[in-house]
């Protein structure tokens, strides 16, 4: 027994030197676990200045107040990605990251004051993946020599910014292993059709947000391999900007997003998109859905439709199936919309459909007893958010629920969720989860299920009568 205690005495006092030693080893004001050294958001002044080597894949900088980077800053630190954003730094010294030339892979130096890019870049010969993003940096600051030097490992590249990019940077051409790129802010109203020429036949990811360009390129229709494209909250383009030329040839294209750019009409160029699998046309004011727009994309095999914040009074009917559109549905989300109602024919046969979100409808306060029917493989349903008073009987419609939001709702807990009990209690929604609260009384709803409707008369009569029945 004393050899036994001896040895567990041994471990906790070596479990203690072990772990002093990794505080120790972690700079000051920074953290290290996983493989990272976190050092965000510690008001730093300056790279942290160390004596001892460091054998970890990150190092998180940002949001922080450095202003410039001296030579040698992380040589220290042997990282393969490193984080500068949301600092202060105007300038980075040439050997900045000397003795990393050969490891440093991700680079994020993105919303800081760099009018160029920096030298330092330059040195970097591992280098796959640059945010410069946010930076105050013209076209002529992306120069030639250094967007030739690093665009021979560069695949994906982040940089824009709202007033100071005015145009599209020629340079750009040096990258002709591009499969990502990201706009994120210029002051720029079109773009060459020649922009991407360098990474053609690259280029599977394209984000162009936050602009002043009235139409999506022409020069879209040259990406053969695109399979995914963000055209977000390019508040000149509106429906004449979505131009049916840019989709042409784009039968790769997977995952689309023209979220927020003053859309009034569901668009009329979807129909080259084959391959389509996830819609979104969040944050704009639809006023139109039509039935010829929307079978135009009849052609894919569309699994995602998210209309969120569309300004939309009532379910649009050319989209959820009363005409036999969109069969291969999985997810419909209508949230922070304005629809009071939900119909018998609004939502049916859409036997895909696995996942409906009515969130944020505030106006939402009736759900006919006939809806949702003919949904077989509908498990997912979220009305929190809305002004619903009472559990929908229309729920009674599908046996396969397993999942049911009404978080911040107004549910009246009584006696008359009896009925709902018991059908909680044969379907998969009872081993499942049902989140939201009871207005009239201090208990979830689970909760108020479980442990106060098993008490009501009408329950304990009819749950006798389905057991006695099963007998």
């Amino acid at each position: 027994m004393e050899d036994y205690s001896e040895i567990v005495r041994t471990k906790r006092a070596n479990d203690k030197l072990q772990l002093a030693k990794m505080c120790k080893e972690c700079p000051a004001s920074c953290q290290c676990a996983n493989r990272e050294i976190n050092c965000n958001g510690q008001r730093l002044t300056s790279v942290p200045s160390v004596l001892q080597q460091y054998n970890y894949d990150k190092l998180d900088l940002s949001n922080n107040f450095l202003t410039v980077i001296g030579p040698d800053a992380f040589a220290p630190f042997g990282v393969k990605e490193i984080l500068l954003s949301h600092n202060n730094i105007t300038h980075i010294e040439n050997y900045a990251f000397r003795g990393l030339e050969n490891k440093v892979e991700k680079l994020d130096i993105s919303n800081n004051k760099l009018t160029v890019l920096p030298d330092a870049l330059s040195h970097l010969n591992t280098l796959s993946t640059l945010d410069v993003s946010g930076n105050p940096i013209p076209a002529s600051g992306f120069t030639e020599q250094i967007m030739r030097a690093i665009g021979n490992t560069l695949t994906k590249f982040v940089f824009g910014h709202p007033t100071v990019l005015t145009k599209w940077p020629s340079s750009t051409s040096h990258f002709p292993r591009l499969t990502d790129l990201e706009l994120n802010g210029a002051y720029i109203f079109y773009l060459p059709q020649n922009s991407f020429h360098s990474f053609e036949r690259t280029l599977t990811n394209l984000t162009i947000k936050n602009t002043q360009m009235s139409t999506v390129p022409l020069g879209l229709s040259r990406l053969p391999r695109l399979t995914e494209f963000h055209f977000d909250h390019n508040l000149n383009a509106g429906d004449d900007g979505i131009i049916e030329q840019s989709f042409v040839g784009l039968s790769r294209l997977r995952i689309l997003s023209l979220r927020d750019n003053g859309l009034n009409r569901f668009p009329f160029v979807l129909k080259p998109l084959v391959e389509l699998n996830d819609l979104s046309l969040d944050d704009n004011k639809l006023l139109v859905i039509s039935d010829e727009a929307v079978k135009y994309i009849n052609n894919s095999r569309i699994q995602n439709l998210r209309l969120v914040n569309c300004s939309l009074d009532r379910i649009p009917g050319a989209i959820t199936g009363r005409n036999g559109n969109l069969q291969h549905l999985q997810l419909l989300d209508f949230s922070k919309n304005n629809i009071k109602s939900l119909d018998r024919t609004d939502l049916q046969n859409l036997h895909s459909l696995q996942t409906l979100s009515l969130a944020g409808n505030k106006n939402l306060s009736y759900v006919s007893d006939s809806a949702l029917s003919n949904l077989p493989s509908l498990e997912y349903i979220d009305f929190s958010n809305t002004h619903l008073q009472t559990i929908p009987n229309a729920l009674k419609n599908i046996p396969n629920l397993r999942y049911l939001n009404l978080l911040n709702d107004d549910i009246e807990c009584t006696c008359d969720l009896v009925d709902f009990k018991l059908r909680v209690d044969t379907w998969p929604l009872g081993s499942g989860r049902i989140i939201g609260n009871c207005a009239t009384i201090s208990s979830n709803i689970r909760n108020y299920l479980d442990r106060f409707v098993v008490n009501c008369p009408d329950y304990v009569t009819k749950h006798a009568t389905n057991v006695h029945n099963c007998l």
